[in-house]
C-alpha cells in the first residue's frame, strides 16, 4: 500500500498503480518509492522524505540510503533516455 499527499499526489499515484509489483522486497520498494517521487521532484533527495511501514513498525530512511537509491534511480533514468534516443536515430 501507498499514500502520496501534495501537490503532485495524483501523478506519483498514478505510476503506482501502474508499476506496482506484489512481493517486493524492503530495498526494491524503497528503489520502486524513490522512482515514483522522482517523477515530480526534480532536486533530487534533498526534497524527499520516506518512511518505510513494515508490520505495526516504522523506518525512517537515512539520508545515507537515500542519496544512494537517488543516484541509482539517476542513472537508470539516464541510461533508458541513451537508450531511446539511440533507437530513434535508428529508425
Amino acid at each position: 500500500r501507498a499514500a502520496a499527499i501534495g501537490r503532485n499526489s495524483k501523478t506519483v499515484l498514478e505510476y503506482i498503480e501502474k508499476y506496482y509489483k506484489d512481493n517486493m522486497t524492503r530495498d526494491e520498494t524503497v528503489h520502486f518509492a524513490v522512482k515514483a517521487l522522482l517523477e515530480v521532484v526534480e532536486s533530487g533527495n534533498k526534497n524527499l522524505e520516506l518512511v518505510v511501514m513494515q508490520h505495526r513498525k516504522t523506518e525512517d530512511v537515512g539520508e545515507e540510503e537515500l542519496e544512494r537509491v537517488v543516484a541509482e534511480v539517476t542513472k537508470e533514468r539516464e541510461e533508458e533516455a541513451a537508450k531511446r534516443k539511440r533507437l530513434e536515430e535508428q529508425e
